[in-house]
């Protein structure tokens, strides 16, 4: 199971024009690959934002993508350290523009088990985006609570 799956992914960006009303819509979206690759560390802490017993993971980490460039992933994982997990957060581009990420379910293919994640907004030239990647990654624990990983990341992003 993918517990502390991280999200180096680059993406993402809807065009915004300006209409003769004065009224912002969104451009034409199109759907590109997307790739990325991260590494960083997890962390069990104090929950802050997981309940109902679940326990907190923070993940932080830096990676390069495709259509991000070089970004910062910050995400939560609520888990019960069985069979449940929740990951949530965002990969933030150098200026600041930020792609909110969720996972979906866990996955199987020719390159071997992943998480599934998805693309949900942001900010910026983000603030539409949508997508999925699937995160295959190397997890190490490196005491009983924490430790550090790598990923690559396939999929695809619309904006």
């Amino acid at each position: 199971m993918s517990v502390f799956a991280l999200v180096a992914i680059g993406f993402f960006g809807c065009n915004v024009e300006e209409t003769e009303e004065g009224i912002f819509e969104r451009g034409v979206q199109v759907e590109r690959p997307w790739k990325s690759k991260a590494s960083g560390t997890f962390q069990m802490v104090e929950p802050t934002v997981c309940t109902g017993g679940l326990v907190q993971f923070d993940i932080s980490g830096t990676g390069n993508g495709t259509h991000l460039g070089k970004f910062e992933v910050d995400l939560t994982n609520c888990t019960n350290l069985s069979d449940y997990f929740s990951i949530s957060g965002t990969a933030t581009a150098a200026n600041g523009d930020y792609v909110n990420l969720m996972s979906i379910g866990l996955g199987e293919d020719d390159l071997g088990p992943h998480t599934i994640f998805m693309c949900d907004g942001g900010s910026g030239r983000f603030e539409f985006a949508t997508g999925t990647v699937r995160l295959y990654e190397v997890i190490e624990f490196t005491s009983p609570t924490g430790g550090v990983f790598s990923n690559r990341g396939i999929g695809t992003i619309t904006y």
